[in-house]
C-alpha cells in the first residue's frame, strides 16, 4: 500500500520562486559573473592569497561555476513551470555543474596520493542532481560516466553527507539498477524512507496505472524536503533550489522510457507546465560564459577524460573484462549444447 502525506504547507510558491530566481541572477551578475569573465580572459583566479599560489587557477574556479549553474537552473525551473521550453537552460546548467563536479572529483582522487592515504570528504550528495538532470535530458553515455564517478566516490567515502537524503540515494540506486553497475554499500538510514524506497522497488512496474500511486506519493514527499536544514533534519532542497522541479521523477520517466515502459500522467502541483512530460532530448552544451571559462581551464590542464580514467579506470577495465569473459562463457555453453 502506498500512502500519501500531502503537500508541505510552506512549500515555496511560484511567485516567491520567480522573485528569488531573478534576485539571485542579478546578484550573481554583480559578483560571480565578473569574476568568471576575469578568469576566462586572464586565466587567473580573481582573489590573490599566498596559500593559493601553488594551486592551478582552474581548480579554484569550481565554486563560482557551481553558483553560475545554480542561477541557470533556477531560470530553467521558472520557465518550465510556466509551460515554456526550458531544456536549453537545463543543459547549460548541467554542463556547468559537470565542470564543478569534475574539479571536485579531481581534488578528492588526488588527495590520498598526496596525504599518505587519507581521504578528503567534502563532496555532497547534492551532486546527484547533476546525474538526474543529465539522464532526464536524455544523455545516456554522459549520464553513465557521471553516475559511475559518483558511485565510485560514494564507495571511497568522499561524500560527507552520505548518511542523509533519501531522494539523492534514490537517484543513485536507480542509476545502478538501470545501468547494471555494482552498487556500493549504501548507508542504512536513508534507505528506511518508505516512500522513496517503495518507488525504487516498483520502478520497473509494467503497469503505469499501478505505478502512479508511488509517483504521486514521491511528488508529495519532494515538497516536504524543501525545508531549511537544521537540528530537526537535513533536507535535499534546503537552499531553495529545485523546489518545484521534479528532476528525480523526470529521470525515472526517462529510464522507464529507455526500458520500454510507459509512464503515468499524474495530477500533482509539482508536475505542471512543461514538467508534465519528459524534457526534450538535449545534449549538455555550456552557455557562452561557461564555454569561455572551460576553454581557459583546458589551457591550464583540465582534462575530463583523464579525471574519469583516474577515478574509474581500473574498475571499468575489470567490468569490461568480466563482461567479455561472460560473453565467451555464454558462447561456449551454447556451442556445447548444440554438440550434445
Amino acid at each position: 500500500m502506498c500512502e500519501r502525506i500531502g503537500l508541505y504547507k510552506s512549500w515555496l510558491s511560484w511567485k516567491t520562486l520567480n522573485k528569488r530566481a531573478l534576485e539571485y541572477v542579478a546578484r550573481m551578475n554583480e559578483t560571480d559573473t565578473i569574476a568568471l569573465r576575469h578568469y576566462a580572459e586572464t586565466g587567473s583566479y580573481p582573489v590573490s592569497h599566498p596559500d593559493l599560489i601553488s594551486i592551478p587557477a582552474f581548480e579554484l574556479i569550481g565554486c563560482l561555476v557551481h553558483r553560475h549553474a545554480h542561477g541557470l537552473g533556477l531560470l530553467a525551473e521558472v520557465r518550465g513551470g510556466s509551460g515554456e521550453k526550458y531544456e536549453e537552460l537545463c543543459s547549460q546548467s548541467a554542463a556547468a555543474l559537470k565542470i564543478s563536479f569534475m574539479i571536485s572529483a579531481l581534488k578528492h582522487e588526488r588527495f590520498p596520493r598526496i596525504h599518505n592515504g587519507r581521504n578528503l570528504k567534502t563532496m555532497s550528495l547534492k551532486d546527484s542532481l547533476l546525474l538526474a538532470l543529465t539522464l532526464a535530458l536524455g544523455n545516456e553515455v554522459e549520464g553513465k560516466q557521471i553516475g559511475r564517478m559518483m558511485i565510485e566516490a560514494y564507495r571511497r567515502g568522499y561524500f560527507f553527507d552520505k548518511d542523509e537524503y533519501p531522494i539523492f540515494h534514490f537517484i543513485l540506486r536507480l542509476f545502478c539498477d538501470w545501468s547494471g553497475d555494482e552498487p556500493p554499500e549504501w548507508e542504512a538510514n536513508p534507505l528506511q524512507e518508505s516512500i522513496m524506497n517503495n518507488l525504487f522497488l516498483n520502478w520497473k512496474e509494467e503497469s503505469f496505472e499501478r505505478l502512479a500511486p508511488y509517483v504521486l506519493a514521491a511528488c508529495d514527499y519532494h515538497t516536504h524536503r524543501c525545508k531549511p536544514s537544521g537540528i530537526k533534519g537535513f533536507y535535499e532542497f534546503c537552499n531553495g533550489d529545485w523546489t518545484r522541479f521534479p528532476v528525480e521523477l523526470l529521470m525515472l520517466y526517462r529510464l522507464r522510457s529507455w526500458s520500454g515502459l510507459e509512464n503515468p500522467q499524474v495530477d500533482h502541483p509539482i508536475m505542471v507546465g512543461a514538467f508534465t512530460q519528459m524534457p526534450k532530448k538535449t545534449p549538455l552544451v555550456p552557455d557562452a560564459l561557461t564555454s569561455a571559462v572551460l576553454a581557459q581551464m583546458v589551457k591550464q590542464g583540465y582534462n575530463e577524460k583523464a579525471i574519469y580514467a583516474s577515478l574509474c579506470g581500473r574498475r571499468v577495465e575489470l567490468m569490461t573484462l568480466f563482461s567479455s569473459t561472460l560473453a565467451i562463457l555464454k558462447k561456449y555453453a551454447a556451442l556445447t549444447s548444440k554438440l550434445r
